[in-house]
């Protein structure tokens, strides 16, 4: 029997909280203060891909909040992981285990429930056909043991013998990928970095257990406790910075001489502590530990290589390599008097005639007055009571009602659009800044390809769907961008290289080419 989705069901509004209680009790334990769930139609359709075994696994984002819970048949049962979706993503609930025809019918009785609640026809047209899909639905037997776990050792396994200060190891259970992804989109999956595992280090040729768990999670926050260290040392100033995964922390120091230091806290014992002369001894054996985990994940999953969140990682590591190199050249010099190289364009003052004009046709009373340089017309946007304008070198709110200057970002601007009340700025270089328009503060950034094309995108946000902006890179590819948090949620690469054109039609977006 094939089944095929009811778009109607991919449309079902979300009903009372009520009825979605025992729902929540089989999926996370708790039905008192049903926290956020999935749409009730997205979760049912879900549950009846993963019955028929159509699917084996099933990612629903939550519209309310960054949050997404991901459903891993195994059987007759599912595996069921929340947790957030933010840049350092927290897992909240892993891998508990549900009974697959038990979901199945409470989401059934909670759609019966809301097609009573209602008054509207249509609306209860739609839960019905939920719940009767689900009930007609048969379980297809699953063989668990189709998809193994690979076990997989890398970095530091021995003792380092050179004398190495800090060398990092670990050993990952990853679970294998499936077959036939090659041409499918590229997605951000947070749920594939939560493989678990035991990471160590090995500091002056002991070895300390650092954590156990999804060590890919905490190789991540101390990737960004590196970069944090490097900032400090390209900006030659002190840095006191500690964050956190799970039970793990890590925390980077550099003080006034340069010389810097790596605390790591493991699960349940004493921090250990790595002090070295440059933080370059600190930053490199942690970039080595984050490849070696992104390579090993691809090793076993190759469709992890199209994962965005895989690509990040690798595209931080890189760039701090980079920057670590130009460090250790020793044949550069910093001026320390650039404003002697500025060439100061000759001015000439406005010309009478310039200045006059005729206003005895102009039906107007001039209010304020400002004068900006370089005024982009296609980067100016009315927000409220103020007016965001763009220049190739900054951007600008000022107020409605006086022309006051609220606030100011400088840096060029490739292109600006709004997403909703956030301003969204890209830079010559493909940087992604993504700001309040109340207060100009920087909510997120992120990095795409513009590979010098213009910039195109609409805003994808709704009371059904998380918000979103879909971005082109390029001619013919499309990214999008959660507005949230600035991760990106998927890549989309058109066959060819015709121009895209792409419209948004509520859920969906309709794409073209040629």
């Amino acid at each position: 029997m094939e089944l095929r989705p009811t778009p109607l069901l991919l449309r079902a509004p979300r009903p009372d909280r009520h009825p979605l209680q025992s729902v929540s009790a089989i999926l996370l334990g708790h039905p008192s203060d049903v926290p956020e769930l999935p749409e009730l139609g997205e979760l049912g359709e879900a549950l009846v891909g993963l019955a028929t075994c159509v699917r084996e696994k099933v990612l629903l984002a939550v519209r309310e909040a960054p949050l997404e819970y991901s459903l891993v048949r195994r059987g007759a049962d599912l595996h069921v992981s929340w947790y957030e979706t933010g840049s350092h993503p927290e897992v909240l609930l892993l891998n508990r285990t549900v009974s697959l025809e038990e979901l199945m019918g409470a989401v059934s009785v909670a759609a019966m429930n809301a097609a009573r609640a209602t008054r509207s026809e249509t609306l209860r047209t739609v839960y019905e056909r939920i719940a009767g899909r689900l009930e007609q639905t048969p379980l297809v037997d699953h063989d668990p043991s189709s998809k193994p776990h690979a076990r997989r050792d890398g970095g530091a396994v021995e003792p380092p013998t050179d004398g190495t200060a800090l060398a990092f190891g670990f050993s990952a259970s990853i679970p294998a990928g499936a077959s036939g992804t090659e041409r499918a989109p590229a997605r951000a999956d947070v749920h594939a970095m939560l493989f678990g595992g035991s990471l160590w280090g090995y500091v002056h040729g002991k070895r300390v257990v650092l954590t156990r768990g999804p060590v890919l999670l905490a190789a991540q926050r101390m990737l960004t406790a590196a970069r944090a260290l490097v900032d400090a040392w390209d900006a030659e100033r002190t840095c006191h910075v500690r964050l956190r995964a799970g039970a793990f922390h890590v925390a980077v120091r550099r003080e006034r001489d340069g010389s810097a230091s790596l605390t790591l806290g493991p699960e349940h014992k004493e921090p250990v502590t790595v002090h070295a002369d440059s933080p370059a001894v600190l930053v490199l054996p942690i970039l080595r530990l984050v490849s070696d985990l992104c390579r090993t994940l691809v090793s076993v999953d190759r469709a992890q290589s199209r994962n965005l969140r895989i690509r990040t990682l690798r595209d931080d590591v890189r760039a701090l390599r980079r920057r670590l190199r130009e460090h250790e050249r020793s044949d550069g010099f910093v001026n320390e008097h650039p404003e002697r190289f500025q060439a100061v364009p000759a001015s000439t003052p406005p010309s009478a005639a310039e200045n006059a004009g005729s206003t005895k046709n102009l039906r107007f009373a001039e209010r304020w007055r400002i004068e900006i340089d370089e005024l982009d017309a296609s980067a100016t946007f009315l927000c409220g009571d103020r007016i965001v304008v763009g220049t190739p070198r900054r951007t600008i709110a000022v107020s409605r009602d006086t022309g006051a200057v609220l606030w100011v970002k400088e840096g060029a601007a490739f292109a600006s659009l709004m997403a909703g009340t956030t301003l969204v700025r890209v830079s010559p270089d493909g940087d992604v800044s993504l700001s309040d328009v109340g207060t100009g503060h920087t909510l997120a950034d992120t990095r795409i390809r513009t590979q010098g094309a213009a910039i195109r995108g609409i805003h994808t946000g709704s009371n059904a769907t998380p918000p979103a902006l879909i971005l082109t890179e390029g001619p013919s590819r499309l990214v999008s961008i959660d507005v949230r948090t600035g991760e990106l949620r998927w890549r989309y690469a058109a066959r060819g290289s015709s121009p895209i054109h792409f419209v948004r039609s509520g859920r969906l977006v309709v794409i073209t080419t040629g």
